[in-house]
Order: structure tokens, then sequence, then C-alpha cells
């Protein structure tokens, strides 16, 4: 909860500044729009010179510091889940006559959902740190060309680079893992059908040579021998499935994330600036009394936040954990005891434990997951929705108290 209370007070402190920047304003007379005007175009300017190089550079820079995750976790899933699904597949054809393109469509179902919730955290995971240092450049070079990097000088410049490419990693890290679900989603599948529907009746013929001992066929022989034969070709494809599709998602993710946040960062720190500079000083008395009120807020605060909504969350959550996992097993162990007892008979090895266990955990495992992600999702909404604005009204009262005019003048 660190981060979560560190994100906050940043918050804090913008909107204080956005406060002051809009008293100083009314109190700067009616010159201060004519004053106001060449800020508005100029970062106007500048958000269209990072929004274009957002969509270009950046993402294209971000797709290939990408690949290792997304095949990292292509690899994971396809290792974990390929076997599973490839047996599953079977004996579900085992009833009637044998259809490859059905076995295809099962396996590039079950297995594509699995790759596709992979590749979409592990992009969450890594994306800021592919896309941080490329959005800095981006707004580093923008300011850098812009009339008012002269005003600003080297340090001032620097604040308002940080403190826009913070606003735009965080919108992109946050909206990411959505995206990355939707939009490659089908590609996955796609994939994945193309390679089954191509290599698995050799691959079936393989297996079976393969796998037969005497008289008898290894039904786990024969399995593993067929995953081997398609994993490497499965996971090749989606390898170029997803590359092909991922610099759509990251520069519509980049482009989003520059519209909502480019303007409202420049203007923020802008504002901060002035503020630190001649003209904020004939007003509010300058940069001195964004820091005061800063200092006083930021322990008070930080521990507020780390204390009380810490405390929530783990609340909500420990109740919905336990809600969450008496639903799934309501809903799916019955059913999941019976398809792994069918399996196991008609391999007809009979009951061996480990086996059992897996085929339970391969049919539990994904519904708990979801399960208990999407649960926690809505408890942790709750509790930072109930406690976060409690516990920041009191701790900004017993740090500073008065009235807003009493916070900004000394």
């Amino acid at each position: 909860m660190e981060a979560t209370g560190t994100n906050d007070v940043t918050r804090l402190n913008q909107a204080i500044l956005t406060a002051i920047s809009t008293l100083a304003g009314q109190s700067a007379g009616p010159g201060a729009q004519q004053v106001g005007e060449p800020g508005e175009r100029i970062t106007d300017e500048l958000r269209e010179r990072v929004a274009e190089a957002l969509r270009e550079r950046v993402a294209e820079g971000a797709r290939d510091r990408l690949e290792d995750v997304v095949r990292e976790r292509i690899r994971e899933a396809i290792r974990e889940r390929l076997g599973q699904e490839l047996r599953a597949a079977i004996l579900e054809n085992a009833a009637g006559r044998f259809e490859p393109e059905r076995v295809a469509e099962i396996v590039s179902e079950r297995l594509g959902e699995a790759v596709e919730k992979r590749v979409a955290e592990g992009l969450r995971e890594r994306v800021v740190d592919a896309i941080r240092d490329r959005v800095g450049d981006a707004v580093r070079t923008a300011v850098a060309q812009s009339p008012i990097a002269e005003q600003l000088g080297v340090g001032g410049a620097e604040g308002v680079v940080v403190m826009v490419r913070d606003r735009i990693t965080d919108t992109v890290r946050e909206r990411i893992q959505d995206t990355a679900r939707e939009r490659l989603r089908d590609v996955i599948r796609d994939r994945i059908r193309v390679a089954v529907r191509e290599r698995l009746r050799d691959s079936l013929q393989s297996a079976a040579r393969q796998s037969q001992t005497g008289f008898q066929l290894d039904s786990e022989r024969f399995i593993a021998v067929l995953r081997e034969h398609l994993e490497d070709p499965i996971r090749e494809r989606i390898q170029e499935g997803v590359r092909e599709r991922l610099r759509d998602v990251l520069r519509e993710r980049l482009e989003e994330a520059g519209r909502e946040r480019l303007k409202e960062g420049f203007r923020t720190a802008l504002a901060e600036r002035r503020l630190g500079g001649n003209n904020g000083g004939l007003v509010l008395g300058g940069r001195g009394d964004i820091d005061r009120i800063q200092q006083q807020l930021r322990e008070r605060v930080g521990t507020a936040l780390r204390e009380q909504v810490t405390e929530a969350v783990r609340e909500r959550t420990a109740d919905s954990a336990r809600e969450q996992i008496e639903e799934v097993l309501r809903e799916r162990l019955g059913g999941a005891l019976r398809a792994a007892l069918a399996e196991q008979m008609a391999i007809g090895d009979g009951l061996d434990p480990e086996r059992l266990a897996d085929a339970i955990r391969y049919r539990l495992t994904d519904a708990l997951r979801d399960r208990l992600c999407d649960g926690m999702r809505v408890r942790i909404g709750e509790a930072v929705r109930d406690r976060l604005g409690d516990a920041l009204r009191t701790a900004v009262r017993e740090s500073v108290g008065g009235t807003p005019q009493q916070l900004i003048v000394h």
C-alpha cells in the first residue's frame, strides 16, 4: 500500500497546485486572461508534438522492449496448459467420430484464454519499464523545442518532463491489461486454431507410433508426444500474431493517455513553475508556500492513508476471498470431480492420486483465480472509496487546519 499512499499524496499536491493557480488567476485581475492565452497555445503545441511521438516512436520502441515478456508468458501458458487441453479435447471426441476440427476449436478456445490472460498480465507488469524512458524523452524533446524552454530553465523543464511522463505511464499501466485482452483475443485464438489444424493429423500418427508398447497404447506418453509436436508451431504462430497486433495496442493506449493527460499535466506543471518564479511570488508568496504546505501534509497524509486504507482493504479482501472460494466450490467442485473421475476411467489406468489431483486442479484453477481477482477488485475499490476521503480529510485538518487563505498566506 506504500505506492497507493504516495500516489494519493501526489494527486493531492497537484490538486492544491491547481487550486492555488486558480486563486492566482483570480487575484491577478483583468490582465490574467491575457497572460493565460499564450500559455494555452504553448501547451496545445506541446501536446501535439508529444502525441505524435507517442503514436510512432514510443509505441514502436516499447513493442520491441516488451517482446521478451510476451514470449515468456506465451511459453509458460503453452507449457502448462497444452497437454491438459489436448487430453480434454480428445476425451470430448471419444464418444463419437473423431473430428480434428473439433479438437482444434476446443484447444484454441481454452488454450487461447490462458495465453491471453498471461500476456495481458505480463504487459501490465512490464509496460512502465518499457515506456517510461521513451515517454520522458518525447516530452523532453518537445519542451526543449518549445518557446517556454528558455523561461523554465534546465531544472524547471525537467520538472515538467517528470510530472507529465509519470501521468502518462500510470494511465497506460492501469489500462493496458484490459485493452490487450480485448485486442489480442481473436488473433491468439486464430493462430492456435490454424497451427493445430495444420499439424494435428501428422502429430497424432507420430504420437501413436511412439507411444505403442507391445499390444497397448501408453496414453500419457501419447499426450506428451502430441504436445511436443504441437508446442513449437503453436508458440511461433502466436508470437507472430501478437507482435503484429501489439504495436497497435500500444499506440491506442499511449494516444489515449496522451489525449487525457498531456494538457492537464502541462497545465499543472507550468502552473507550479510560475508560482516558483517571478510572477507567482507577486500574488501568493511563490514556491515557498507550496513547499510549506506540502511538508505539512506529506507525513500525516501518508500515514493516514497507509494505516486506514490498508486496514480497510485487509478486512474487505479477507471476507471477499472466503465468499468467492465458497461460490466456486459450490458451483464447480462437483462437476470438476465427476469430470476428473470420468477422465481417469477413460484412460483405463485406474485411479492415480497424482493424476486425479492434477485433473481437479486444472478444472478449478482458472475459475478460482478469475473469481478471486474480480471479487478483490470490487472490494478494494469499495475500501478505497470509503476510507480514502475520510482519511484525507482528517489528515489535512489535523495537519494544517484553517481556511484556504490561511494555508496560502504566511
